[in-house]
């Protein structure tokens, strides 16, 4: 938490508490059981399959696939948490920032613009924008990794997406600045916004990429793009269930709610597998 005072900032900060993970971690659970034994849908289809005469595939529901989404990074913090909860660093900068016994901090007039980073003793990071003195946003996503995210404008082409290369293994420095999810799935941050997801098989080589970064695309297609646009963009098309689709050349695309949520590549041998791709889609 960070507030202004006078010219400059005060604030406070502490580590991840396991205890109210927990808690927050039942009261979620009950929620999500509550929620998909309700008869009635909402926020789509469940299963993959519409109910109609003839059954037909649709998009999944995008309320399970949020729930999944928080599931799986409570799951990768799990492990960690003790770890984490017991120590919190502050830096903006890059530079060390002073921190009492009770987590409190101060900053100058002079040190109130940059990016102001919370690690734990885990090495996962949180950090906001500042803009004077006051939060740019009080929900900026966590930052994830150590180094910078990946640039906000790149092609997903048949090599890879930037410098992730299909069929090479990550370089050091995007091992540095992605975390892993699970084994052989890792995640980068981009710059605007978005998570990059890299699937890694045999001697590390990538075999997937996936982005959600809006200004990612492939085709001309990127996240936030009708389905109609993809549609005259994409003619030769695969449902591979849960609301991803196969193009040519191992295009991948996530579509929910009538929008293209993200874009994405799979090396030949795997896009050429639909078996197997879609146990990677659900691995990522």
């Amino acid at each position: 938490m960070i507030r202004r005072s006078g010219a400059g900032a005060e604030g406070e900060v502490s580590p991840p508490d396991p205890a109210r993970a927990a808690g927050l971690r039942t009261a979620f659970r009950q929620a999500v059981d509550e929620f998909r034994g309700n008869s009635r849908f909402a926020y789509g289809w469940r299963g993959g399959t519409a109910f109609d005469i003839p059954p037909h595939p649709v998009p999944g529901n995008v309320m399970d696939a949020f729930d999944d989404a928080v599931d799986e990074l409570d799951r990768a913090w799990a492990p960690r948490s003790a770890e984490a909860a017991r120590e919190v660093r502050l830096t903006l900068g890059g530079r060390p920032v002073p921190i009492d016994e009770a987590g409190r901090f101060s900053l100058g007039p002079k040190a109130c613009n940059g990016e102001l980073e919370a690690v734990d003793g885990s090495e996962g990071r949180t950090a906001i924008l500042l803009d004077g003195c006051a939060p740019a946003s009080p929900f900026t996503p966590p930052v994830i990794g150590r180094g910078s995210c990946l640039p906000k404008r790149l092609t997903v082409a048949r090599r890879g997406l930037g410098p992730i290369r299909l069929g090479r293994p990550l370089s050091a420095t995007l091992l540095r600045s992605s975390r892993p999810v699970r084994r052989g799935v890792r995640v980068l941050c981009v710059r605007g916004g978005g998570r990059v997801r890299v699937l890694s098989g045999r001697g590390g080589r990538v075999e997937l990429v996936l982005s959600t970064a809006p200004s990612h695309q492939v085709r001309r297609i990127r996240p936030g793009t009708g389905v109609r646009t993809f549609r005259r963009s994409e003619h030769a098309r695969r449902s591979l269930g849960r609301g991803f689709i196969l193009g040519r050349a191992g295009r991948i695309y996530g579509l929910r709610a009538r929008r293209i949520v993200s874009v994405g590549r799979a090396r030949g041998a795997l896009a050429r597998r639909p078996a197997a791709l879609r146990r990677a889609l659900r691995r990522v």
